[in-house]
């Protein structure tokens, strides 16, 4: 379910709707983050082990959204972990590089910009290392526009100091014009491009990642895959599998 417009944007965009192998997929983020609670959108978009309690691994724990350091009210210089997306109910995109199990379990716990926990998930199915797609289901409420919302993604080695990544995700909308051209694309390339050169990384990351699933040996698309992460120095893992998972999912809602 995407947003219905609510206000008309203005986006130049000049691309066109069929996808080369050549085109670049280059994510190009919105002039300012949002003010959320507690003021900038800051986090952790990765996660490495402390103290011997998860394995040693070569990549860490990494959230697929960019990152990265600007000044904000309150600091010369924050991490903002921090994307757009107009899905009502969005995917979360996260790579792990630890067998999960049910002794060692991911949870992902989404808080509204109340402080409240409005989903709560627990991963503890069997799964390789590689990157995990975590949806946020239907029965949430879903996403409101122009608000932040935070995510905790969490791998639990042992009961306590569980390696962690943190961010947000704003719930936004398509203008007429771009949400006309995205419609007509002729591939998932060239929606994916539209959507990353808009400022929609979720719309853009989840519209590739379906069709690298389905195409796992289809060059264009593996081009395309690996331009965009390449993007926000997210390169080294274009080439991980990327998984479905169980869960086991609590979910909870109180009012302001």
């Amino acid at each position: 379910m995407k947003f219905q417009k609510s206000f008309p944007v203005a986006i130049a965009v000049s691309l066109s709707l069929v996808a080369t192998p050549g085109m670049a997929q280059r994510y190009s983020p919105p002039n300012e983050p949002p003010i959320v609670a507690g003021g900038s959108p800051t986090g952790r978009s990765g996660g490495g082990a402390s103290r011997g309690t998860c394995p040693l691994v070569d990549t860490d724990l990494t959230a697929l959204v960019p990152s990265g350091q600007h000044a904000t009210p309150t600091a010369s210089s924050a991490n903002i972990v921090w994307a757009r997306s107009t899905q009502s109910h969005p995917t979360l995109w996260f790579y792990s590089p630890y067998t999960l199990s049910s002794d060692m379990p991911a949870e992902l716990v989404l808080i509204d910009k109340h402080n409240n926990i409005i989903y709560q998930t627990m991963m503890d199915h069997s799964a390789a290392p590689g990157i995990l797609e975590v949806p946020i289901p239907a029965s949430v409420p879903p996403l409101q526009l122009n608000q932040g919302y935070e995510w905790i993604f969490s791998v639990y080695c042992g009961p306590e100091n569980p390696v962690v990544a943190s961010g947000w995700i704003e719930g936004s909308v398509l203008n007429p014009e771009l949400s006309a051209q995205i419609a007509e694309a002729l591939s998932p390339v060239a929606k994916a491009t539209l959507y990353a050169e808009n400022g929609y990384w979720h719309d853009a990351l989840a519209e590739l990642a379906a069709a690298r699933r389905a195409n796992p040996t289809n060059e264009a698309i593996a081009t395309a895959w690996r331009n965009l992460l390449q993007s926000v120095g997210l390169d080294n893992l274009s080439t991980a599998q990327i998984l479905q998972l169980s869960s086991t999912s609590t979910t909870a809602h109180q009012s302001q």
